[in-house]
């Protein structure tokens, strides 16, 4: 992994960086790579910091105390070095979720929340929650020299269930229960519409079993 950034960044993959430092903790115990992490943040004292499988910092990622605490750790460690922490987590197979009490709290903790989707070898970036600026999807896709390379976003193919899915994560993300009224409103807004198509959206969704 660490060749590989080395490459995508024009730098020699056989000679070590000082703006980069990569740390494997993957025969460590779960219950001592954070305290590792902890003590590479306060050497290193980063401006970012990638944290490639989270959930192994954890015996069990729907522990709830256990997951609440992880990532109350991981915003101090954010104030006190002033970096941010972006970390990577499986979705539900079933819906847009990150996976566990670990994937909620992470979600509803988090500035922005990215979703990336693997079809016909291109990997297609999009935000599901975002609390500042929106952006556009981007897609990419890993070329000869085994590298990954943008390209253009395939054309999705109109699933209605699957657009309602979206909007409702959307709307009631953070939280699991929504007066109808202010859901109608929400829907609206989201959608530039009037609170009609609020309440059509909604009706449209309790018919598809969402």
């Amino acid at each position: 992994v660490q060749k590989r950034i080395h490459r995508m960044c024009g730098l020699s993959p056989d000679e070590e960086s000082d703006r980069l430092t990569v740390i494997s903790v993957r025969e460590i115990a779960p219950a001592e790579r954070l305290d590792k992490m902890k003590q590479a943040m306060a050497e290193v004292r980063p401006d970012f910091v990638v944290l490639d499988g989270v959930r192994g910092l954890l015996l069990n990622f729907n522990e709830l105390d256990q997951c609440t605490e992880l990532v109350n750790v991981l915003m101090a460690l954010s104030t006190e070095y002033k970096c941010g922490i972006m970390t990577v987590i499986h979705q539900n197979k079933a819906d847009v979720n990150a996976r566990g009490h670990l994937g909620s709290e992470l979600m509803n903790k988090s500035e922005t929340a990215l979703e990336v989707r693997r079809a016909d070898k291109i990997s297609t970036v999009s935000h599901v929650h975002c609390r500042n600026e929106e952006f556009d999807d981007f897609s990419f896709r890993i070329n000869e020299k085994v590298l990954p390379e943008l390209c253009d976003t395939p054309v999705k193919k109109k699933d209605k269930k699957a657009e309602l899915k979206e909007l409702f994560f959307k709307a009631m993300f953070g939280t699991s229960r929504m007066m109808k009224k202010d859901l109608e409103e929400k829907i609206a807004a989201m959608l530039n519409r009037s609170t009609k198509t609020g309440e059509r959206r909604i009706k449209e969704a309790i018919a598809a079993n969402i």
